[in-house]
C-alpha cells in the first residue's frame, strides 16, 4: 500500500454481463473486492485492494481505482489471467455465473493471504 490503510478488500473479477434482452457489457470491474472497497470508502479514506491479476487487466481498472481513491499497491501481477466470468442475467432476476478462466487460475488469483499484503 502506498500509505497506511484502515481497511482492505480482497479479489478482482472481470465481468462480462449479458442482460435478459441480449445487451452485453464486457470487461466490467466486478467481484467482491472492488465492491467492498468502494463501500468501505464511505467510512474511511484509507482503503486498499489486494488481488491477483494478470497482464490482461484493462487500464480502466487502474483509472477506476484511482478515481475512487482506492490504494492499489496490493494488486500483484502474475503470469496467470485475471479472473473473468460471464454474468448471465434473466428476466426473473436470476443470475448465472460462468467462469471464463481455468479453475486453478481462480484459486490462485482469488486466494486470500496476509502474505500478499504490502508492507
Amino acid at each position: 500500500m502506498t500509505g497506511c490503510v484502515d481497511f482492505v478488500a480482497f479479489g478482482v473479477i472481470i465481468d462480462d454481463i449479458v442482460y435478459p434482452d441480449g445487451e452485453t457489457k464486457m470487461g466490467v470491474l466486478g467481484g467482491g473486492g472492488p465492491q467492498t472497497a468502494f463501500g468501505m470508502r464511505l467510512w474511511s479514506k484509507n482503503v486498499g485492494l489486494v488481488a491477483g491479476i494478470g497482464g490482461d487487466l484493462s487500464s480502466m481498472v487502474e483509472s477506476w481505482l484511482r478515481s475512487s481513491e482506492i490504494d492499489a499497491a496490493g494488486l500483484r501481477i502474475s503470469e496467470h489471467q485475471t479472473p473473468r466470468a460471464w454474468q448471465l442475467l434473466e428476466y426473473d432476476e436470476r443470475r448465472t455465473q460462468v467462469w471464463r478462466v481455468p479453475e486453478r487460475v481462480i484459486a490462485l488469483q482469488l486466494e486470500k493471504s496476509m502474505g500478499y499484503l504490502p508492507e
